[in-house]
């Protein structure tokens, strides 16, 4: 719901501390690197996909959670396969946006492609568009030649998918866009447009 609002950022001090209390449990850090995803503070993510990672993910419970904790930290072969599958959100959308937040950026996009093509075949506007919005912000981090355009275009794709029911994530996807105000930005503030 919070997601669907538009108000993510609410729960980060909420997670945070329950970090502090329990820094051994890696859900709640794959849910707060959630919560700088959806708002824009990526690379605040990286410790912890780190922390959850490290020692071939040591402190994640090989358990009926394992791929979703895995698929949400780092973009590693053994979780390939499954970035075109889907739990409650695309796969490859969190393992995109920590192969962002790590700087790799071939990887993201791979992973990116895979959640497009899935939420197309799914029929699933919301996280179709999500996922354009996470691609756009990987491309004009990586800034190669080309990825400007790229970013504009997946960017406006998203603004203009008319599938989506008028309220469905569409706070999010106009801050994330247009910035708080709902205008278009130019140049500047992170913004793929």
């Amino acid at each position: 719901m919070q997601y669907e609002r538009g108000n993510l950022a609410d729960l980060e001090d909420y997670l945070v501390m329950i970090i502090d209390a329990q820094p051994e449990i890696p859900v709640w850090r794959m849910a707060l690197c959630g919560v700088y995803l959806q708002t824009g503070r990526i690379e605040l993510a990286r410790p912890h996909v780190e922390a959850v990672g490290a020692n071939d993910f040591a402190m994640v419970p090989r358990n009926q959670v394992f791929l979703v904790t895995c698929a949400s930290t780092a973009p590693f072969d053994d979780v390939f396969p499954f970035t075109g599958t889907s739990f409650e959100v695309p796969v490859g959308i969190g393992v995109g946006a920590a192969a962002t937040a790590l700087g790799w950026y071939d990887q993201a996009e791979q992973h990116y492609a895979n959640a497009h093509a899935l939420c197309e075949r799914a029929g699933a506007p919301t996280y179709l568009a999500a996922g354009r919005v996470h691609w756009a912000e990987m491309l004009v981090r990586r800034d190669e030649q080309g990825d400007a355009q790229r970013a504009r275009e997946f960017a406006l794709a998203a603004r203009d998918t008319r599938a989506l029911p008028r309220e469905c994530g569409r706070r999010w996807r106009q801050r994330r866009i247009c910035g708080g105000d709902g205008q278009r930005q130019r140049s500047g503030g992170g913004s793929a447009v």
